[in-house]
């Protein structure tokens, strides 16, 4: 396998910008813990373990409302499920419908996470920041309920969604710049980020298609996009799915005229890996898209993407590619992506000489995405080592 040459030096150290918004979050949990109605009679009801899990108890309630709430208005808020993923860890079955494919895991919590898309609606900005505000008001009527209750436990369990509620404001607060959407689906701070990322039906069909893991509908949904930025990015995807990289790549990096975002730099990189592994670019070719991604990496996407571990393993390095594919796959990711991770871990596998572990990753693979081109070009690797 042709190896990527890894970069020759780190990417400069940025500030920690998110020091103010930690420090203001354990300010605000301390005076939550003990500013709460009913904290004394708490305090002699539960102690120790029982006092954590009570408040881990309700941070996971917090989370799961957090992600149900968008579910129930549908479009009418301005965002749309493209895939919903029932629990986490290994995927045990796929259950692909008419628009949106839901996922089952082996580990039912948190029971339901739900991907989704920024849809154009009128007014969208105005829908988004009332369902931002409507997944605080929730939680926090929720959690109010809970310290009236009058029980520790309960007491301890609102106090959980209270804490979990007020780190996703502050977070939130400190991200929302440049297409931050974290699990607080709303670009409602910048009106050009809100109207670019919204897809209008065509696009999210596409959309969905490509986060069930079905190419084949993908390709048909898509038909031929505008050229706005979204559509580009569901068009770079589905480009580096069908393994048309060098396409991919070119549609990426010149971005039609406009700078690629953070999302744009990961499709390319990706591009750029999944064609050196092939053969369809050389390294040199390839390098620009990994040194761009390198200097300006969007962390948050990467820390949530297959990327590392394909790095790694084309770096020479398949041991060290084990690892963060393992590490993405215990994410909920959408299914093209866990395609990708699978893929990776499978060729980690058989550089290592584990064929019958890779054979298994690759089989997994299939169940994701059938139509993955990368899932031949790992099967020919496998093939030329045993």
């Amino acid at each position: 396998m042709t190896e990527i040459a890894a970069p020759a030096a780190p990417a400069p150290a940025r500030p920690l910008r998110s020091l103010p918004s930690m420090l203001l979050a354990g300010l605000l949990m301390s005076c939550c813990a003990v500013l709460l109605p009913g904290f004394e009679r708490y305090q002699a009801g539960y102690a120790g373990w029982a006092a954590g899990l009570s408040t881990a108890a309700g941070g996971l309630l917090a989370l799961q409302l957090a992600h149900l709430v968008p579910l129930l208005p549908g479009r009418v808020a301005g965002v749309a499920p493209t895939l919903l993923v029932v629990g986490t860890g290994p995927l045990l079955r796929v259950r692909r419908g008419r628009r949106t494919t839901v996922a089952f895991h082996a580990v039912p919590f948190p029971l339901l996470w739900a991907h989704g898309s920024v849809v154009a609606r009128a007014g969208l900005r105005s829908r988004l920041a009332v369902l931002a505000l409507g997944r605080v008001a929730v939680g926090l009527g929720v959690a109010e309920l809970l310290l009236l209750s009058g029980h520790p436990f309960l007491w301890g369990v609102g106090r959980g969604m209270v804490l979990f509620t007020v780190i996703g404001l502050v977070l939130w607060a400190g991200g929302r710049k440049a297409g931050h959407l974290g699990w607080w689906p709303a670009p409602v701070w910048n009106r050009d980020e809100a109207g670019a990322r919204a897809l209008d039906p065509v696009g999210l069909a596409t959309a969905r298609a490509l986060a069930g893991g079905d190419l084949e509908r993908a390709h048909a949904e898509l038909g031929d996009p505008a050229g706005t930025l979204t559509p580009l990015q569901l068009r770079v995807a589905l480009a580096v799915a069908e393994g048309r990289c060098a396409e991919a790549l070119r549609l990426a990096t010149q971005g039609h005229g406009t700078e690629p975002d953070e999302e744009l730099r990961l499709l390319a990189a990706r591009a750029a890996c999944h064609a050196v592994e092939s053969g369809e670019l050389s390294v040199d070719d390839a390098q620009p898209a990994l040194r761009l991604l390198h200097a300006h990496g969007p962390r948050r996407l990467l820390r949530s993407s297959e990327l590392p571990a394909t790095r790694a393993l084309l770096t020479g390095s398949p041991a060290e590619a084990v690892r963060p594919a393992r590490r993405a796959l215990s994410l909920p990711l959408d299914l093209t992506t866990r395609g990708y991770a699978l893929c990776t871990l499978a060729a980690a596998q058989a550089r290592a000489g584990d064929l019958a572990g890779a054979a298994a990753s690759l089989g997994r693979a299939r169940t994701c995405a059938p139509g993955l081109a990368r899932i031949g070009v790992v099967e020919g690797l496998i093939s030329s080592s045993s």
